[in-house]
């Protein structure tokens, strides 16, 4: 097993039980899989049964699940057969489907790494919705090419003000010393996971911390003054035999809020002064006794705190909604999938029916 427990192994299977063979997916590409399992890594394919149960629930396999394999006979690719249930999972509105669907970007993750570079791509409402998503994970953010700014203090402080309990770090690949900084987030078996808009850093951040040129990389659009994307693939990488894994992903401006049941857990000063306010369906914008504006007015509250609260607030009650639709559209097509099967069922015994009558005839 030593091939695989710098990928989490022990950690996730301590308490199941393996009746198989088990992976984990460090690569997705369209159609096709990679896997490193106790041989080592494997390329991958769904077995037809198993794709088409995906088909029906809406949920494929991956970068970071654990899944089950058959191997083939004569035939270096391995069958996925078997999902491991997640521990937890990164998501998106899926940018191909016509409707509002769940696109897993990664699952099974011990830190999620926030990536903001501090020029133009610094915005907080963005920083507000990777937070909110992130809730369920431990989170980090890194404010990256700090050597290009003359004003990291300012954005380190403002932010720390807004999210007093969140970590933040400044770095720059140019600055060995910031890099020593994060170093203790990544241990032998933990997975990580860089999260950002394209252009910030993320893959200059995986080859610093290898020492190797892994993933490519690109100069900054000077005319925009923002980073060119380079990363069109998810994929794990071992940072060393000690030091974990790190998934790099293509660049994301916007995270769908697809987990976070409230955000409560990214509030929890507010949240406590909502159990003060005088009408227990407060909105927290206009009504009097209310706790929050109480707070707000005498600066007990940070205003941009407060405002990034009603925003993402909205964005949690536009997820309820989404998730009906989701739910209405995966119902319709497993009732579809049920229909079409029992009319071919249907079909297959006319015809049997019909062969039979003939051959009696026949045969008469």
């Amino acid at each position: 097993m030593e091939t695989i427990l710098n990928f989490g192994f022990e950690d996730f299977f301590k308490d199941k039980k393996i009746e198989k063979e088990v992976g984990r997916i460090i690569f997705f590409g369209g159609t096709s899989y990679k896997i490193i399992c106790k041989d080592g890594e494997k390329e991958a394919r769904l077995k037809g049964a198993f794709k088409k149960e995906c088909e029906v629930s809406g949920t494929y396999p991956t970068v970071g699940d654990w899944i089950g394999f058959e191997s083939q006979e004569n035939s270096f690719i391995v069958l996925i057969d078997f999902l491991y249930e997640r521990k937890n999972k990164i998501s998106r509105t899926d940018p191909r489907s016509g409707i509002e669907l769940e696109q897993i970007i990664a699952a099974n993750i011990d830190t999620a790494f926030i990536c903001m570079s501090l020029n133009k791509d610094f915005n907080l409402n963005r920083l507000a919705r990777y937070v909110f998503a992130l809730q369920n994970i431990e989170t980090v953010l890194l404010l990256t090419k700090a050597d290009l700014s003359e004003t990291r203090g300012d954005a380190e402080n403002l932010i720390k003000k807004i999210y007093p309990h969140l970590k933040v770090y400044c770095i720059s690949i140019f600055e060995p010393e910031s890099l020593k900084n994060i170093k203790h987030y990544f241990k032998k078996g933990k997975t990580s996971v860089l999260i950002g808009s394209s252009g910030v850093g993320k893959s200059s951040l995986v080859n610093s911390l290898t020492g190797k040129e892994i993933l490519r990389t690109n100069e900054t659009n000077k005319k925009i003054d923002k980073g060119v994307h380079t990363t069109t693939n998810r994929q794990i990488i071992s940072l060393g035999e000690d030091s974990g894994v790190i998934m790099d992903t293509p660049g994301m401006k916007v995270l769908g809020i697809w987990d976070s049941d409230s955000g409560e857990n990214s509030f929890a000063d507010i949240t406590e002064l909502k159990s003060k306010c005088l009408f227990s369906d407060c909105t927290h914008t206009c009504e009097k006794g209310c706790a929050v504006l109480e707070a707000l007015k005498t600066g007990l509250l940070d205003k941009n705190r407060y405002e990034l609260y009603l925003q993402l607030l909205k964005e949690d009650r536009r997820k309820i909604r989404r998730e009906k639709r989701q739910e209405k559209f995966l119902t319709r097509k497993e009732e579809k999938s049920k229909s079409a099967k029992r009319r071919f069922k249907e079909k297959k015994n006319i015809k049997q029916t019909f062969k039979k009558d003939l051959d009696e005839l026949l045969y008469e």
